[in-house]
């Protein structure tokens, strides 16, 4: 599975849920006028769940973070966020407690 198809997975099953707000992120190509606007790092998938927010990177089993992914991940843990790298819906249910 690549990433998008992993994505597409694990946004349809958080879908299920009631009292869980979904955003993702796709990114658009690259042009003078976007660059600037979109943060380098920011997680596939961001939301709320129960009023507590979350960030989920999504990999593939072989990626990595690259570290603005890492910094940005580090940042939201230690603001009180959940956060997550998965590489299936199983990662998102243990960090979510699902």
């Amino acid at each position: 599975m690549n990433e998008s198809e992993i994505k597409r997975e694990i946004c349809e099953f958080l879908d299920t849920f009631s009292d869980i707000l979904i955003f993702t992120v796709t990114q658009p190509k690259r042009t003078k006028y976007t660059s600037k606007f979109m943060r380098r790092g920011w997680p596939d998938i961001y939301g709320s769940l129960r009023g507590r927010g979350f960030f989920i990177e999504i990999k593939t089993p072989e990626g990595t973070l690259s570290l603005e992914q890492h910094k940005l991940l580090e940042t939201a843990k230690m603001q009180g966020n959940i956060t997550c790298v998965a590489t299936s819906i199983h990662d998102v249910k243990l960090a979510l407690k699902l």
